[in-house]
C-alpha cells in the first residue's frame, strides 16, 4: 500500500489552456491571428474562443467551426449595477472563486453577502481544490502545465472524463523525459466476445500513475483530449509516492452517498441527487522498524487529504482524502498489522 504526498499547485506553478478571466468580446470587424482568443458574452457568462486562422475577420464563432474552436467557460467579474438571476455567477479572480447568485433579482448584493451568493472554485482551478465533484471542463482538450521546485514520482487524477490522457514530464535541462498516453476505455465488465462487441463502451473516471522519473524540478504536462465532447478533471494530484507496507487480502471499498430518499405516508420516493464519497478499509503488515515512521508520517498528515493507493494494479482501491482511523498491532517480533480506515472526499 502507498500514498501520495500532495505538492501545492499555485497561480506561479501552473499555465493552463482554461482561461481564468474572459478575453475581449468577439468584434466582426476585428482580424484575428491563429491561436487568438475572444468571448461571445451572454449576460454573465463568457464562452472564450480561439482563432484556427489568420486574417480571420467577420466570422461569427458561434455559427463558424471552420474558424473558431470553442475552449471552455468563465465568466464576468462582479458588477454592482448588474440584475443577477438565480444560479447566475460572478468571477472573483483573486480568490480563484466564481460565486453562484441564491436568488434572482440579485442587485448590488456584495459577493461576501451569503444569503445572495454561493463561493465554487473558478473553472480553471476546480481540479485543484479538495473537492472531486467540483471539476475544470473544457471543450474538446485541457492541458495544464506545473512547473514545480523538488522532485516527484506520483500522479493521481479522479473524476475525470476523457477519451485519452498524455502525461509528458520534462526538464530544462533534459528536454522530454517521459511521454505517457493513456487510453481512458475500460475492459471492465467485458467477459466473453458478446459482451466486448455489444456492451456499451465505458470509461474509467480514476488514473494513477507511480512510475514518473525522480528528476529535479521537473515540468509536469497533463492533457486530457476527447474531440467534439467536453473534457473535465474533478482531481489532479502530483507528489511523491512513500510505502506503507502490503495490503493484505479482505480489504474493502464502498460509497457513502448523500442522496436525499424520503418516502411519503404511500411508500412513494422523492429521490434528491447529492454528491457521494467512497471509502476503504485495509490492513497493512510493516516491518517493526517502521513503525515510529508510519506514525509520524500519520500525524503530520493527520488532517491533509492525500492519496491512498491499496494495490496498485487495482485502481478501483485508489482513494483521494483522509483517514478517520489508523492503528498499529505489534503482533509479532519483527511485523507488525496496521489497519486504516479512509474517507474520500465528495
Amino acid at each position: 500500500m502507498k500514498m501520495i504526498r500532495p505538492v501545492a499547485v499555485t497561480p506561479a506553478t501552473l499555465t493552463s489552456s482554461v482561461p481564468e478571466t474572459a478575453p475581449g468580446a468577439w468584434a466582426g470587424g476585428t482580424a484575428y491571428g491563429e491561436g487568438e482568443r475572444a468571448s461571445i458574452v451572454t449576460g454573465s457568462r463568457a464562452v472564450v474562443y480561439e482563432s484556427l486562422a489568420a486574417a480571420n475577420v467577420g466570422n461569427d464563432p458561434v455559427s463558424s467551426p471552420a474558424w473558431w474552436r470553442e475552449v471552455a467557460t468563465t465568466w464576468l467579474a462582479w458588477a454592482g449595477g448588474t440584475t443577477y438571476g438565480e444560479d447566475d455567477r460572478a468571477l472573483d479572480a483573486a480568490n480563484r472563486l466564481e460565486y453562484v447568485s441564491l436568488q434572482a433579482g440579485n442587485l448590488n448584493h456584495p459577493l461576501t453577502d451569503a444569503a445572495w451568493w454561493y463561493p465554487l472554485p473558478s473553472n480553471r482551478w476546480a481540479m485543484f481544490d479538495q473537492v472531486n465533484g467540483t471539476a475544470t471542463r473544457a471543450r474538446d482538450s485541457l492541458t495544464v502545465t506545473i512547473d514545480l521546485a523538488g522532485r516527484i514520482d506520483s500522479i493521481a487524477l479522479f473524476n475525470v472524463s476523457a477519451a485519452t490522457v498524455q502525461i509528458t514530464v520534462s526538464t530544462a535541462a533534459d528536454g522530454i523525459i517521459h511521454d505517457e498516453t493513456i487510453n481512458m476505455a475500460s475492459d471492465s465488465g467485458i467477459t466473453d466476445w458478446f459482451a466486448y462487441f455489444f456492451e456499451e463502451i465505458i470509461r474509467r473516471s480514476d488514473l494513477v500513475r507511480l512510475n514518473l522519473p525522480f528528476y529535479a524540478n521537473p515540468a509536469v504536462t497533463v492533457t486530457l483530449s476527447d474531440p467534439g465532447s467536453e473534457v473535465s478533471c474533478g482531481t489532479l494530484v502530483l507528489g511523491a509516492a512513500r510505502e506503507l507496507g502490503a495490503a493484505q487480502y479482505g480489504a474493502s471499498i464502498g460509497i457513502t452517498d448523500f442522496s436525499k430518499k424520503e418516502a411519503d405516508d404511500f411508500g412513494n420516493y422523492v429521490i434528491i441527487p447529492r454528491a457521494f464519497s467512497r471509502r476503504g478499509r485495509f490492513t497493512v503488515w510493516t516491518g517493526n522498524t517502521q513503525v515510529e515512521a508510519l506514525l509520524s508520517l500519520m500525524g503530520d498528515y493527520r488532517a491533509t487529504p492525500v492519496v491512498w493507493i491499496g494495490e496498485e494494479n487495482m485502481a478501483v482501491t485508489a482513494l483521494f482524502g483522509f483517514y478517520k482511523d489508523f492503528n498499529v498491532e505489534i503482533a509479532y517480533p519483527t511485523v507488525s498489522v496496521c489497519t486504516l480506515e479512509i474517507e474520500g472526499l465528495t
